[in-house]
């Protein structure tokens, strides 16, 4: 009798995977911001997610604007996040900017209390047509103020004062007192990474990418021994 042909049968292992909220951090009351489907956890850390301002605040007002977080932390079934941005859309802008006025536009890298470099840009709209002096004297007014600002509170402090508005508020009533502004509004806001070195998540990611090849070497170890057993075996036979 013939032999049966035996049928290879590909078993393939599926991983499941299940919905992990993401939570924003203590500044936004820390609300469910969102949803990754993931087989594990660890794998969230390092990702970014952008969320509209009216959805954390629920004003109207804060429509034109979107927050930036990182996921940084496991927690259970929770992926805790922290702020890392802030960005005011393009359309918005354009909106405020009309004929017969200035724009008046800056880019300002500071440093908070807590020691965090800051990218800041500015826009300042004019009533009315201004000199390039007043202009120049607007600019540096701003900065200075900003650099007191930032000086005296950390980055999670600073984006609660521009969430709420405070700053902006406060910003228009000093600067204008050098020349009536429609509008002062911060455009984006980022933190800026510092050169060679790695954020929490990536020095996290890393060492467990690094835990994984230790545990694979170990287990492909005793294999690579019995090859070179093998080898010896052959070379004794042959001579």
């Amino acid at each position: 009798m013939a032999k049966k042909d035996k049928k290879n049968v590909s078993r393939i292992k599926i991983k499941k995977k299940i919905w992990f909220k993401v939570i924003a951090p203590k500044l936004f009351g820390q609300k469910e911001i969102g949803e990754s489907y993931l087989t594990v956890a660890d794998k969230g850390l390092g990702r970014t997610l952008s969320v509209n301002l009216r959805d954390l605040t629920g004003s109207p007002r804060d429509q034109n604007a979107q927050v930036g977080f990182e996921i940084i932390k496991v927690d259970g079934a929770l992926l805790r996040t922290k702020t890392t941005g802030y960005n005011v859309s393009p359309s918005h802008i354009k909106r405020v900017v009309r004929k017969n006025t200035n724009k008046l536009d800056d880019v300002f890298t500071l440093k908070t209390k807590d020691g965090k470099e800051v990218i800041i840009k500015t826009l300042c709209v004019t009533l009315n047509k201004i000199q390039r002096s007043t202009g120049s004297s607007l600019r540096l007014k701003l900065q200075e103020l900003l650099i007191v600002e930032l000086a005296r509170a950390d980055f999670d402090a600073f984006m609660g004062n521009l969430v709420s508005g405070k700053l902006l508020s406060s910003l228009k009533r000093v600067l204008s007192k050098i020349h009536p502004l429609k509008g002062v509004t911060i455009r984006v806001v980022q933190l800026k990474k510092e050169k060679g070195k790695k954020s929490e998540t990536e020095e996290i990611v890393q060492a467990e990418a690094s835990l994984e090849e230790t545990t694979e070497s170990e287990e492909t170890l005793p294999e690579e021994e019995k090859n070179e057993v093998e080898s010896e075996e052959v070379e004794e036979k042959e001579e």
